[in-house]
C-alpha cells in the first residue's frame, strides 16, 4: 500500500474504524509482470485483512474507503 490511515471513532456508544486505503496500481507490459504483481496486491490484501479482523474482532463497526487501483 502506498497510504492508508486509520480513523476510531466512538458515536452514541458505537465504536467505528474508518480504514482509508490507497493501493497501488501499475500498467502491466506483459503476463509475466501481470502474475507478480497481482502476488502483491494479494500480499497486501492479507494484510489488510488482518487490520479488519483486529477491529470487527474488538467489536468496531468497520468501514473501509480508498482508491482501489486496478489496471
Amino acid at each position: 500500500m502506498r497510504k492508508h490511515y486509520i480513523s476510531e471513532f466512538t458515536i452514541n456508544n458505537i465504536k467505528m474504524a474508518i480504514i482509508g486505503l490507497h493501493l497501488i496500481s501499475y500498467y502491466l507490459k506483459n503476463e509475466i509482470e501481470m502474475k507478480i504483481r497481482c502476488s502483491i496486491k494479494e500480499s497486501i490484501a492479507l494484510e489488510v485483512q488482518k487490520i479488519i479482523y483486529y477491529y470487527i474482532k474488538n467489536n468496531y463497526e468497520v468501514i473501509i474507503i480508498g482508491d482501489f487501483n486496478e489496471e
